[in-house]
């Protein structure tokens, strides 16, 4: 059964929690002033997106085969550069932790991946897998590991332009990934019903859990690695707990279709796509609770991704248009406030100044653009697994996140 609004606001007020405005307008009546920006609408099916984690753009992967980079804001988007670098789909699209590159992976086997700043390829990885590639994950600045139709795992080290390790514990697709920098572990869910580990240092297979009667679609480290938080084909969010990996430890059913992607937003709360197009925020705790939807009506929700200054979540799905809608209430943050004190700092023409710092790739400039983003109090932005800097901001945000409706208009 499919929750109309009212039952979900009814859920939300039951559970202690306001029902908040996410899809902010578009428009302040006064002063005409847009505060998310316009959706990007391609020519064909989108199936993956990811934001730069340190400048206003985003990657778009077409059904086409082809990448491309767009930048965003308040007054227009345009496109930066497009790469008709794969024969089939791309599945998967990210930057990596420096912004340097846009990585992707496609349905016709191969890793490929471009230089931002000079806009061609950098390397390619043909017939990288024997089957489809259907999802992948930067691990850290030299290894990254992908995953196929098949159940096949691969990691890679970038230096080298090698397979590094191999794993086949999966008897169906891998679905996701997440890592955790610390430990050096990569999670993986699979199509089986199997959620399995792996340490990356010791190019080992952790554990397999047992197999569960559903699909296992998308997975995300939660509770600085004490849980781990997966979305199943029959729309149950599955809680793992460290050192019980046989088995989950609970299960919420949302009463949604399929959950396809889970976004991490910090260590309490979960992002949810679904295949009935709603985008839910649920927090982890003891217990799952859904405490607002973000967004209805729309297309299956393939792929979520949070920007660099934590302002705005996007989303595809099965059509052509990538969607923008408001993240800063996650945070206890006030979007048209921090838009408006943006413009006021100048913020809004700092452009220049980012393309300089990545064009000065042999200087000593990385400090310099460090120190931007912890002047602005923003946090550093990964791709899909958030870098450990990130992780630790949003962890200071969500420690004092014990009611939502006392927070968040602080």
């Amino acid at each position: 059964m499919i929750k109309d609004e009212e039952q979900v606001n009814d859920e939300i007020a039951a559970n202690g929690f306001d029902v908040l405005n996410y899809t902010l307008v578009k428009r302040n009546k006064k002063k005409e002033k847009k505060y998310i920006p316009q959706p990007i609408v391609m020519e064909d099916f989108v199936p993956t997106i990811n934001f730069h984690p340190t400048r206003d753009l985003i990657a778009v992967g077409s059904v086409d085969g082809s990448t491309s980079i767009h930048e965003y804001s308040l007054s227009s988007n345009s496109v930066v550069g497009t790469f008709n670098v794969h024969t089939e789909s791309v599945r998967e699209v990210c930057f990596s932790d420096d912004g340097k590159y846009m990585l992707s992976v496609s349905a016709d086997k191969s890793i490929n991946a471009v230089n931002v700043e000079r806009n061609k390829t950098k390397w390619q990885v043909k017939d990288a897998h024997a089957h489809a590639i259907n999802t992948f994950i930067v691990c850290d600045e030299n290894l990254i590991a992908t995953g196929d139709d098949d159940g096949y795992i691969k990691v890679w080290d970038v230096r080298q332009k090698k397979c590094a390790a191999s794993f086949e514990e999966h008897g169906d697709f891998v679905s996701d990934f997440d890592y955790n920098p610390e430990k050096n572990v990569l999670y993986a869910t699979s199509g089986d019903g199997c959620l399995s580990l792996y340490d990356l240092r010791a190019a080992d297979v952790m554990t397999v859990s047992t197999q569960a009667k559903q699909d296992f679609l998308a997975v995300n480290e939660m509770g600085r690695g004490e849980i781990v938080i997966v979305g199943t084909g029959k729309g149950h969010l599955l809680t793992f707990r460290s050192g019980q990996w046989d088995h989950h430890h609970s299960r919420h059913d949302t009463k949604l279709d399929s959950i396809d992607c889970l976004l991490f937003a910090n260590e309490d709360l979960v992002v949810a796509g679904t295949s009935s197009g709603y985008i839910n925020v649920f927090k982890i705790g003891k217990t799952v609770q859904m405490i607002h939807q973000i967004a209805s009506g729309l297309e299956p929700v393939n792929m979520l991704t949070l920007s660099r200054d934590g302002k705005y979540i996007a989303s595809c799905g099965d059509d052509n248009t990538v969607r923008f809608f408001n993240a800063a209430a996650l945070y206890g943050n006030d979007l048209v406030k921090q838009v408006e004190d943006d413009e006021k700092s100048g913020d809004a023409a700092e452009d220049d100044e980012w393309e300089d710092v990545e064009d000065a790739e042999d200087e000593e400039e990385k400090p310099k653009k460090k120190r931007k983003v912890e002047k602005k109090e923003e946090p550093q932005v990964k791709r899909k697994a958030f870098n450990s800097e990130r992780k630790e901001f949003f962890f200071w945000v969500g420690s004092g996140l014990q009611k939502i409706n006392t927070t968040l208009h602080q």
